[in-house]
């Protein structure tokens, strides 16, 4: 029988509902989380109700669980199959539609050229003139295994200075010491759908010890670490700290999380998978909240990791087309007559046109290091394989080149 939210039962039989209501939050097997809600419901928050917030460790949730490490595996065994430059290519490919993603959930443009180019200049660590900085900067570091711990409520802060730095409008940034001081809905469609915690006179009071709770909760191990990183980002952002960016900083506070326990392609597909099914993901945050639902989470952590499942399938599919695209070219450069130079820098520019995004080619200089060779050597092959058509410039500064359309034709041809 599938299992339904504790509402729909009460649609049905009353005494049913009251049956299954006691028998779910008293199950002896029910996680009782160190979090209480009140519910909301008709745009208004129910002060006079109370619930704690419990899951039921139903096996879908364990088939689920098992299923995104197995996945997880996957993808790591497969990244490990891919050259170094396409195995970078990737992770920055991905990145940019994670971002992108975070970013069009909130309603905030932004395209995939501003992103990359962002990117860029994180990469080479340049002043940061770009939009979205802040963004790139943390969520980049996964690739090299750096994480943002929180270990108090001051590294939240910490974590929303570097993260949203100049995205967030002044009239917006908190107002508190750490947090905000007034109350703040979230609305849809020009109706309130949520309301952060706080009373009028103690708001960030009420902010702080809900984010102590927290911190408490995501430093323990109580609970298994997949269902805690779900359950703590349903629970920030019912907090919903801040006047706005509180959906990119739970995003990215549970991307950092899942990157720890699974790998980073898996973590930042979040956001992307969340975008496909929007409607999915913020119906399952109302659904907690529902007066009728108790405070349970259980249909909640099964999809989310649906989602995040949905993701790894996508990277999964992506990367073994990757990889069979890949073998396809190497056999076809073996044909060709290139000396050993000639066909890394032809080989490179392959994983190049396959893996990237936005138009980031890799610039002449790149070579330099990739194929540790010095520049009068790369200049030289790049005078072949431009002279027998099999590359062309696309820009003068910095020099770069790319593929050339006969070349990309052949390759196209023969991978199809």
């Amino acid at each position: 029988m599938t299992y339904k939210h504790l509402r729909k039962y009460s649609y049905d039989d009353p005494v049913k509902y009251s049956d299954e209501v006691m028998k779910r939050t008293n199950n002896f097997v029910a996680v009782k989380l160190p979090f209480h809600i009140n519910p909301f419901s008709r745009e208004q928050k129910q002060y006079d109700k109370n619930f704690q917030l419990f899951y039921l460790p139903i096996k879908e949730i364990s088939f689920l669980r098992e299923k995104l490490y197995e996945n997880s595996k996957k993808i790591t065994s497969l990244m490990g199959n891919l050259p170094p430059v396409a195995q970078k290519k990737v992770f920055f490919n991905n990145l940019i539609e994670e971002i992108k993603a975070t970013n069009d959930i909130e309603g905030i443009h932004s395209t995939r050229k501003e992103i990359g180019e962002a990117i860029a200049e994180v990469e080479e660590n340049l002043t940061k003139n770009k939009r979205f900085h802040g963004l790139v900067n943390l969520y980049m570091k996964f690739q090299d295994s750096e994480y943002s711990e929180i270990k108090t409520i001051e590294d939240i802060r910490t974590i929303y200075d570097a993260l949203l730095d100049a995205e967030i409008d002044k009239n917006d940034l908190p107002d508190g010491k750490l947090f905000r001081t007034n109350k703040v809905y979230i609305s849809k469609n020009g109706k309130h759908v949520h309301e952060g915690i706080g009373n009028q006179n103690t708001t960030e009071v009420d902010i702080s010890n809900a984010l102590q709770n927290l911190v408490n909760f995501m430093n323990n191990h109580e609970v298994p670490s997949l269902e805690k990183c779900i359950t703590s980002h349903y629970y920030l952002e019912y907090i919903h700290p801040f006047y706005d960016g509180n959906g990119r900083l739970g995003r990215f506070i549970a991307c950092s999380y899942l990157s720890r326990k699974l790998d980073f392609l898996s973590a930042i597909s979040f956001s992307s998978s969340i975008k496909k099914q929007k409607g999915v993901y913020g119906t399952a945050f109302s659904e907690v909240s529902h007066p009728r639902n108790h405070g349970e989470l259980t249909l909640f952590i099964i999809e989310m990791f649906e989602l995040l499942s949905k993701g790894q399938e996508n990277i999964i599919d992506n990367l073994v087309l990757g990889i069979n695209s890949l073998k396809t070219i190497i056999a076809y450069l073996d044909t060709l007559e290139l000396n050993e130079l000639q066909y890394n820098i032809l080989f490179i520019l392959s994983q190049d046109y396959l893996f990237s995004a936005a138009g980031d080619n890799i610039k002449d200089k790149d070579f330099l290091d990739i194929c540790e060779v010095g520049r009068k050597k790369i200049n030289t092959a790049m005078e072949f394989l431009k002279a027998n058509d099999f590359i062309v410039e696309v820009k003068q500064k910095p020099k770069t080149h790319a593929l050339s359309k006969s070349f990309i034709s052949e390759i196209n041809r023969l991978i199809d």
